[in-house]
């Protein structure tokens, strides 16, 4: 299968000084009539031994609550899980399958893990990963990672749900009095809204539990030659849906793009891999 693709994480420049530790993933592997591609964003914990949280804008503060952050960070063990669990499980083309797996395996983590939601929650990712065999590709999704199709001029055919309703929830904070700067409200959120389906403002992340596989999107589309399909983490989201994009003509147009505005990504740090069919 000839393809051309990109495939990096990179770090937004506007949060160096929090020196936060790398959390995605990602992985590919092409055979001769498959390809399959995976991206996984570790979920952030708290680091260890503070309950109070200084202001965003405080940089100095913010800077030295990260020394408190634990390293080798428990999402990225999970980030790394997922991923290579899902490129050598070999059901075939059964996603909901292999992000079932992935997610017993991140069970394995946890286990004996006491949970407080804060210093010791679970470790965990969000993800999305697929195959391409046939002229299909089969995808799976959990959280706000995602999948995309563009056609060869670069509009887009498809694109996935975002599905985590951060500002919402923020929202519902601010109306009872309560932000993330506040244990409270930061361990309530990570209990009461995450693989939580009976609250309308829930979303999904897979840290072993069953309660998770609600949360799994699946599907299949055709593609084609010519098409170009991108599985990315949150982070790059506003790049790569960017009013710019239908001006590009490459992949190397895209890479350079995003190089030349990373302090546009949405966090800490965003993960891409991108293939031309």
């Amino acid at each position: 299968m000839e393809h051309s693709f990109i495939a990096f994480t990179k770090h937004n420049p506007k949060y160096s000084y929090l020196n936060h530790p790398e959390e995605d993933s990602f992985r590919y592997l092409f055979g001769k009539d498959k390809m399959v591609v995976v991206v996984a964003d570790g979920v952030a914990r708290d680091p260890i031994g503070v309950s109070e949280f200084p202001d965003n804008s405080d940089k100095e503060a913010m800077s030295k609550l990260m020394e408190s952050y634990p390293r080798p960070s428990p999402a990225k063990k999970a980030s790394d899980t997922f991923c290579n669990t899902f490129i050598k499980y070999d059901k075939k083309l059964v996603i909901l399958d292999i992000f079932k797996e992935c997610n017993n395996q991140i069970k394995k983590l946890n286990k004996g893990l006491v949970v407080d939601y804060l210093e010791n929650d679970f470790a965990a990712c969000v993800a999305s990963g697929g195959i391409v065999e046939s002229n299909i590709l089969y995808y799976g999704f959990i959280g706000d990672c995602g999948v995309c199709v563009y056609d060869e001029k670069f509009q887009i055919l498809f694109r996935t749900s975002d599905e985590v309703q951060g500002r919402k929830i923020h929202e519902e904070g601010r109306k009872l009095g309560k932000n993330r700067r506040q244990a409270e409200w930061r361990a309530r959120v990570r209990s009461h809204y995450r693989n939580n389906k009976s609250n309308s403002l829930s979303y999904g992340a897979l840290t072993g539990e069953s309660s998770a596989l609600h949360f799994i999107k699946t599907g299949k589309i055709n593609v084609k030659k010519g098409n170009t399909v991108i599985f990315y983490s949150d982070g790059m989201a506003p790049l790569i849906y960017s009013e710019i994009v239908p001006k590009m003509k490459n992949l190397g147009d895209l890479e350079n793009y995003i190089a030349k505005n990373l302090e546009e990504m949405e966090g800490t740090e965003g993960t891409i891999v991108a293939i031309k069919i």
